[in-house]
């Protein structure tokens, strides 16, 4: 299953607020790090340095300058016994002098993050991302790195907005409990839908085969709950696969601009095409994650050899 690791660095003590200093007991990208948190089903790794900076903010900045300069690497609290079972690193930082902190490239040097999506996170007083994003292709070569998310520090704590529109678009967001609504009749299924959304479920499930995705879609509808905030995911039934117009016909009967998750339902007939058509959804901006369903052995390792 697919997992993902939040580090972090972050700075409590003296901090420079939007032309004045202020004294802070967490640090701004924690307090980002705990809407997060709020959000999505993810494990957390804060990056502290043996040698923490002064909780001088003017005494802090000279220090951090001083490591970038020299390209030092700081010595760590600890790390993490290994990163091989997350799939995305979300990388919170600040901004020192352009870039992200020395401690976060001793971080990143401990670890292969070849195969890994990478979404930067930054938070700062206007000086944007800075060059982190291209350092960090640089520091991590093999991996995907997504568009990252720049925070104003000083709005930390209004900032999950933002924040959650950032994860959802890069595909993080998935809700752990949700309503699946096989064998339910449209009148069932959207009533279903409609209450399950209302008492705060977010994942709806359903499938071209339930024959009821129609009924689904006036759910969500019926329900109130803005579509940004419910994760929507259907499959594709055996019959569609090669029906270049499927993904389309899809939206069309949920009522909707795009499926947070689109499956191929079964590896039968001709499935290689059904994955293409995901694929070239995913890629128009229709579908934000695709997937399998009903999938075992040889055919996960054809799909992975093509």
């Amino acid at each position: 299953m697919a997992k993902t690791l939040i580090a972090f660095f972050s700075r409590a003590d003296d901090n420079y607020f939007g032309g004045s200093m202020r004294y802070v007991k967490v640090g701004n990208t924690k307090f980002v790090v705990g809407h997060m948190k709020d959000m999505i089903d993810a494990d957390t790794f804060k990056i502290e340095m043996k040698e923490p900076y002064s909780p001088v903010y003017m005494t802090c900045i000279d220090e951090a300058k001083k490591d970038l300069r020299a390209g030092a690497r700081p010595e760590l609290v600890s790390y993490p016994g290994s990163i091989d079972e997350y799939d995305t690193i979300i990388l919170a930082y600040p901004n020192y002098w352009g870039t992200y902190p020395m401690a976060v490239a001793t971080f990143l040097e401990r670890f292969d993050f070849t195969g890994k999506t990478i979404l930067p996170l930054c938070t700062n007083e206007g000086s944007g991302m800075g060059s982190s994003e291209r350092d960090l292709r640089k520091a991590c070569p093999g991996a995907e790195l997504k568009a990252g998310l720049s925070i104003t520090g000083s709005r930390a704590q209004e900032s999950a907005g933002a924040v959650k529109k950032w994860l959802n678009k890069n595909g993080i967001q998935c809700p752990v409990i949700g309503i699946g609504t096989f064998m339910l009749s449209p009148q069932d299924a959207e009533n279903s839908v409609r209450e399950a959304l209302k008492m705060g479920y977010r994942l709806v499930d359903t499938a071209n085969a339930y024959v009821n995705e129609r009924a689904v879609g006036r759910g969500i509808k019926a329900s109130g709950v803005p579509r940004e905030e419910v994760f929507l995911s259907t499959k594709l039934w055996p019959s569609e696969y090669e029906n270049d117009h499927a993904v389309e016909e899809t939206l069309e009967r949920l009522g909707v601009d795009y499926i947070d998750l689109l499956y191929i339902h079964q590896p039968a007939g001709n499935w290689m095409a059904g994955y293409r058509q995901l694929e070239k959804a995913y890629k128009e901006g229709k579908v934000r994650s695709i997937g399998i369903s009903n999938f075992e052995g040889e055919y996960i390792e054809e799909l992975q050899a093509k």
